[in-house]
């Protein structure tokens, strides 16, 4: 009989969020060159974190519904809040008897819908 500890299931589970917060990172470079520019790397990384805690928050488990999170705060902010309809997006994530992939699915949708597919750029701040 192998035994597990619980220290080092901890020690797993932070080795692999680390190795997937790593992942996403790369992501957002490739795919998100201007946002991940305007960010730099300690900036992505963080927001990356925000977005691994924002999904444990709304009982978002696995690393396909944390990511699409993660993207659509990329694309709309980190509290979604360059959306129109981040009040319902916010009400659709917490409700814990829809399945987590489901939730970012439909929000995801949605803002897709809204946008036409386009992304959300931020205008440069002009300071004068």
């Amino acid at each position: 009989m192998i035994i597990v500890r619980k220290e080092q299931v901890a020690a797993f589970r932070a080795a692999a969020q680390q190795h997937f917060a790593e992942r996403m990172r790369a992501y957002i470079a490739e795919e998100y060159p201007r946002r991940y520019e305007a960010l730099g790397e300690e900036g992505t990384k963080a927001l990356v974190q925000k977005g691994i805690e924002a999904a444990e928050g709304y009982g978002i488990e696995g690393e396909g519904p944390t990511a699409v999170l993660i993207e659509l705060m990329v694309d709309f902010g980190e509290k979604l809040e360059r959306s129109p309809d981040r009040v319902w997006a916010e009400g659709i994530l917490a409700q814990p008897d829809i399945p987590g992939q489901v939730r970012v699915g439909v929000v995801r949708e949605r803002f897709e819908a809204r946008t036409g597919g386009r992304r959300i750029v931020m205008a440069p701040r002009q300071d004068g």
